[in-house]
């Protein structure tokens, strides 16, 4: 190619300007934008329904009866779902724990005979108007328990025991802060109860002794479960533990307060002994509220004088009813928020025929002296664990 001759020249040609693909929203139609959103979402039926053009009659009629089954069905669920939160429920988990060891309970130990009919001979008193009459008219405390050992260690009878007035009458009381590592009979509380049955008023019919074992602190009623033990024969008590922790806050909460403070055999007896102290004029010997001791016990004699009549009306149901609508009374029927229960279980062993015979030889006691007047006792636990019942909310 000669150096001198002139290139060859290409024009560019001429880009077309590209198209503008942005939406002018502002000029959007109305049904346009209710058309692409009916027909890409989940309630595109509402477009095939309405749609009357591109879409027959039953077709239309088909899917409008699916959107009101399905409008029903989602109206239901949501209102199920409202009422079950509303319903406030509680979920109980139940755990069983196995510690090294457990605090023993409050053991109280009453006489099936509550007065002693030679002490009311002595002093001339047939029914106690106080608490220190009713205390002078019960056996001593050295006459009652004669031997008492905890953890397979003797103790002081005098500085184990305390005396309690309770609606069975004047009491012993065991309370400790020791705690029992070991189950079986060789742990716990160990006593010997002396009945001294020839001391039995004549209306007494039971012989024995009735056991509580109770959380430290909750007062003994009438209505409080309890065990009992008959003469001549070892009962061997195997307590099991179980703690309750129920939901606090309203208003999943279905209980009140927390014992020792509050349970409901209490708030019952409470009612009924105010009742008592309106309507007799008179108080319960359990009866231990601040104003009820200016006034005089009650006389449970069946005769002229006594209150019998006006205190068995108390006890009638529709008492108990009023007692529990009381305004100035919590509800009865709520259990505490917060309660260690302890269940016992008693099973009575006699003693051997030689043992009993060296009794006779040793201490001078007949064997039928013994079989009259004796109570061992062996109070522990079956195993060292207990379990706990815990509420929470429930999660909807």
């Amino acid at each position: 190619m000669p150096r001198n001759q002139p290139e060859d020249k290409y024009e560019q040609p001429d880009e077309e300007p590209e198209e503008d693909e942005t939406i002018d929203e502002e000029n959007v139609a109305p049904g346009e934008v209710t058309a692409e959103w009916a027909g890409g979402t989940s309630i595109h039926g509402v477009a095939l329904a309405s749609d009357s053009g591109n879409y027959s009659l039953w077709f239309r009629i088909m899917w409008m009866i699916l959107i009101i089954g399905a409008g029903v069905i989602m109206v239901w669920q949501i209102e199920s779902l409202i009422s079950e939160y509303r319903n406030f429920d509680v979920s109980t988990n139940v755990d069983t724990l196995v510690p090294e060891s457990l605090e023993f309970p409050q053991i109280t130990i009453c006489n099936s005979n509550q007065l002693s009919a030679v002490l009311k001979n002595v002093t001339g008193i047939e029914e106690p108007a106080n608490e220190e009459e009713l205390k002078l008219l019960t056996l001593p405390l050295e006459a009652s328990i004669w031997l008492t050992e905890f953890n397979g260690v003797d103790l002081n009878v005098t500085e184990a025991w305390t005396s309690v007035v309770t609606d069975f009458g004047a009491c012993w009381q065991f309370t400790t802060d020791e705690r029992v590592f070991r189950p079986g009979a060789f742990g716990g509380l160990y006593l010997w109860y002396y009945l001294n049955q020839d001391d039995y008023e004549s209306f007494t019919e039971l012989a024995g002794i009735q056991v509580f074992a109770l959380q430290p602190g909750i007062k003994i009623t009438d209505q409080t479960p309890f065990i009992t033990i008959s003469p001549g024969q070892e009962g061997i008590v195997s307590l099991t533990k179980t703690q309750y922790g129920r939901e606090q806050e309203a208003p999943w909460a279905r209980c009140f307060s927390k014992a020792p403070e509050y349970t409901q055999t209490q708030c019952r007896d409470d009612c009924i002994n105010k009742a008592g102290r309106e309507k007799c004029g008179c108080r319960a010997w359990g009866d231990t509220t601040p104003e009820a001791q200016d006034l005089r016990y009650c006389q449970y004699s069946n005769n002229e004088t006594s209150d019998y009549d006006c205190l068995i009306g108390l006890n009638e149901t529709a008492e108990q009813e009023k007692c529990v609508a009381d305004p100035d009374t919590p509800d009865c029927t709520r259990p505490p928020c917060q309660v260690t229960i302890y269940d016992a279980v008693e099973t009575g062993v006699p003693y051997g025929r030689l043992f009993l015979e060296s009794l006779e030889q040793d201490a001078g006691l007949t064997e039928q002296e013994f079989n009259d007047n004796f109570i061992g006792v062996n109070i522990n636990f079956d195993k060292i664990l207990f379990t706990e019942l815990t509420e929470t909310k429930a999660v909807t």
